[in-house]
């Protein structure tokens, strides 16, 4: 019987042993999962700021596309209205040569008669 009960007390230490162990193992366990939890919120937080000043730049970037397109759009108009001007005096200046040519040729005619009284 004293054998059995010390044969069972070594198997209770023994068991105690190993508890003991796992529980150790377990709060290791617990510190790294700790820290790699503390490690991913950081992570993140870092990522989200990284990803918030990112759209920002995109945001600013867009804006000024649309201000250089805006910009070019008014540029286009005022080259139109340029170039609608000048074909305007082009025109006048083609009327006003015709009116000349049929000015001198009426300017000749009547020289002509002059001439003939």
């Amino acid at each position: 019987l004293g054998a059995k009960l010390g044969a069972l007390q070594a198997s209770l230490e023994a068991e105690v042993q190993k508890s003991s162990a796992a529980e150790a193992k377990a709060g290791e366990l617990g510190e790294v999962v700790g820290k790699l939890e503390a490690e991913h919120k950081v992570a993140t937080e870092r990522s989200e700021g990284e990803l918030r000043a990112a759209l920002a730049e995109l945001s600013e970037l867009r804006r000024a596309s649309e201000e250089a397109a805006a910009r070019l759009a008014s540029g286009e108009g005022a080259q139109r209205a340029l170039k609608e001007e000048i074909d305007g005096l082009r025109q006048e200046l083609t009327k006003s040569d015709e009116a000349k040519v049929a000015a001198n040729a009426r300017i000749s005619e009547l020289e002509e008669k002059l001439e003939a009284n």
